[in-house]
């Protein structure tokens, strides 16, 4: 008996040193949970803690980062993308691991960078971003909820709220800022977004 409890428990520490968790169905983007000593790792070289992201998504073959400005109440996509990549293999989910890091500094906020790396041990990362604006950041938001991700359609990561120096908002942020632009009141918001994709980049 002793030993068939042994072997349980050594199968149950294995599973999850290889899971974290239990196996997760479905298409989905989730925070990694830091532990207080990975967190104040961490925050020694950076005050803003970079942003940790386990993502799986089935029938996708690429992936996009991206930048969108609030403009007259509607969400504009910039032309071009902050990050892109796409899968070797497309009969398989995209799944992995994604990392952002962002500045909240007045005049210079925004993604600084970006890197992903996949379950099959891919690694990309983009070349950091320079961030100068005429506004004044007022506030900052990171998505911290477990997203459920549908084909071509963004999820949001990151988000800034700014105004003019001699204007004044409260920078609200709404709880769902994709399905809510109207309840802005900052003269700039600026959202980062990321979009799984049934088609190839090119």
């Amino acid at each position: 008996m002793k030993r068939i409890l042994g072997l349980m428990l050594s199968l149950t520490l294995c599973m999850t040193l290889l899971c974290g968790c239990q196996v997760q169905k479905g298409n989905y983007l989730k925070p990694v949970k830091l532990t207080e000593s990975e967190r104040e790792l961490l925050t020694l070289t950076n005050p803003n803690l970079p942003i940790l992201l386990d993502y799986h998504v089935e029938g996708a073959k690429s992936m996009t980062i991206e930048k969108m400005i609030l403009k007259d109440g509607a969400w504009v996509k910039e032309e071009g993308s902050l990050f892109a990549m796409e899968t070797d293999d497309a009969s398989k989910p995209m799944e992995g691991r994604m990392a952002l890091n962002y500045s909240t500094e007045s005049n210079s906020f925004g993604l600084t960078s970006a890197a992903v790396r996949e379950t099959a041990g891919s690694l990309a990362r983009t070349a950091e971003l320079s961030n100068h604006s005429e506004y004044e950041m007022r506030s900052a938001a990171t998505n911290q909820n477990e997203t459920t991700v549908t084909l071509n359609e963004p999820v949001y990561l990151l988000l800034f709220c700014a105004d003019k120096p001699d204007n004044s908002s409260d920078g609200t942020v709404p709880t769902d800022p994709l399905a809510h632009p109207e309840t802005f009141t900052s003269e700039y918001v600026e959202m980062i977004t990321v979009t799984f994709s049934d088609k190839p980049l090119h």
